[in-house]
């Protein structure tokens, strides 16, 4: 139904759709961009969290050798 709409308008007003597919792929762009920093975002995140976790295990651990 979409490939329909696209390719009526495209006939009709032919300028408008390249206007449309041009904003639409700088838009995809944008998106993919957006995705691959996020991505990254979180594995630096998940190594951070995972850094933390080791911490308090050893502390923890530390702490319970000493008590008993």
């Amino acid at each position: 139904m979409l490939g329909v709409g696209l390719v009526w308008v495209f006939v009709r007003g032919w300028h408008l759709t390249l206007a449309g597919l041009a904003i639409a792929l700088v838009l995809a762009g944008v998106m993919a961009m957006q995705s691959r920093l996020g991505a990254r975002g979180e594995a630096r995140n998940k190594r951070a969290r995972e850094e933390v976790a080791r911490g308090y295990y050893e502390v923890s651990f530390f702490f319970s050798f000493l008590s008993g």
